[in-house]
């Protein structure tokens, strides 16, 4: 297939450089490459002569189908990755190659230029796994499938509103944790503001907060990533002092040839492994920091965040977690509402010092056509915090008496 067509395919399912595209669904992205006459792949295959349907008159060479754009967009080898074993025989004698499971491809990555980056095409993935139904004469909700409720996803309501998934569905015991999505847009586009604005205006500080605020688990993983390259540093050096003395062994005649082969074997064998351990640990060690340049570089895209559109969520939002709402009095109640980003997870940006104001006296107002108008004058009138009158000064004020 065409370059051409897979970079389009690629580009119009998520397209950062286009900020009002809503989501698109394959088969809409078939129409447009219909519309825009980028050849089939059969039909490009049959231009050069080959491919299956090389012999083939096309009737319409430029019909493209939502399964084909399905399976371009599955593709891995777009990424500049090569993919072997993706098929295999029950026996030689069948004419019928089955479909491997992905456990058992094997993947060459950065083996050509690639057409779409890692990050771009992962969106991607997300944005096809979830479903997403929208009205009739209705765009789907941009933020189906970002919403969670302590691990449930969030069913969106007629109303364009949020609910647990497991309450709707009465799978378990949780509540509603209602949520209007218009409040969950709002906050959405304050956190993110205010990330963008501070990294920008303190890159070094900000990455040092990402680092700190890493979640529990990161932490977890990384000290004990540490241990393990400890122990891995350890044994590496004691497999040194075993090869070496096996050397020294063999060449004195100690060693028979044989079991100096099978051990040095086994030895180096166990090398190889440690020292492959050891670079992915240290690659994930680095990670954190790639994490806040590759953030650094969605920041540094956009130029505006007055308004949050549909590309800007893909690109840095990883989840929301929506919890239940607790009653404070009558009309007031406190939802916490936390706030993952891509790359960096969620982060807590320090609050501006300010001095505290002193507060205000509390004005009072009574109607002046109100009988207690009088006292009201008289409570203004006093500079002491607390008053206490007396029922005879009441009447007194109030001509009652």
């Amino acid at each position: 297939m065409c370059r051409l067509g897979k970079a389009k395919v690629l580009s119009n399912f998520l397209c950062p450089a286009l900020p009002n595209r809503p989501h698109q669904t394959v088969y809409q992205i078939a129409d447009i490459l219909s519309e825009e006459k980028v050849l089939c792949p059969s039909a490009y295959l049959a231009a050069k002569g080959v491919g299956n349907r090389r012999n083939s008159k096309f009737e319409d060479p430029y019909r493209w189908w939502g399964t084909t754009v399905s399976y371009i967009l599955a593709r891995v080898e777009y990424m500049g990755h090569t993919v072997n074993f993706k098929t295999f025989k029950t026996c030689y004698r069948d004419k019928h190659r089955k479909q491997a499971p992905k456990e058992d491809w094997k993947i060459f990555e950065n083996t050509h230029e690639a057409i779409i980056d890692k990050t771009t095409w992962k969106t991607a993935q997300k944005l096809r796994r979830t479903i997403r139904r929208g009205d009739r004469n209705k765009e789907p909700n941009p933020l189906t499938g970002l919403l969670y409720s302590d691990g449930d996803a969030y069913h969106k309501t007629p109303k364009d509103n949020y609910v647990c998934a497991s309450y709707r569905k009465k799978t378990t015991s949780c509540t509603i944790h209602f949520i209007r999505s218009e409040i969950v847009r709002d906050l959405i586009l304050d956190a993110l503001r205010n990330a963008a604005t501070y990294a920008r205006a303190n890159k070094e500080d900000f990455e040092q907060l990402v680092m700190q605020t890493t979640s529990d688990a990161r932490k977890r993983s990384l000290q004990s990533g540490r241990t393990e390259l400890d122990r891995i540093m350890r044994r590496t050096n004691e497999l040194d002092t075993l090869l070496q003395k096996l050397y020294e062994g063999y060449a004195l005649g100690r060693l028979p040839e044989k079991r100096h082969a099978k051990l040095s074997a086994q030895y180096e064998a166990e090398q190889a492994q440690l020292e492959q351990r050891s670079a992915e640990l240290m690659d994930a060690e680095q990670e954190e920091s790639v994490n806040v340049d590759r953030f650094m570089e969605l920041v540094d895209r956009y130029t505006d965040f007055t308004e949050l559109t549909t590309p800007m969520l893909n690109e840095f939002i990883d989840k929301v977690i929506v919890y239940e709402r607790k009653k404070i009095n009558r009309y007031q109640y406190d939802q916490q509402i936390e706030i993952y980003f891509n790359f960096i997870g969620k982060v807590t940006l320090p609050e501006e010092e300010t001095e505290a104001a002193p507060e205000a006296p509390k004005a009072l107002h009574v109607a002046s056509n109100s009988s207690f108008a009088p006292i009201g004058d008289y409570l203004t009138a006093q500079t002491e915090e607390a008053i206490a009158l007396s029922f005879a000064k009441v009447e007194e004020l109030t001509g009652k008496h």
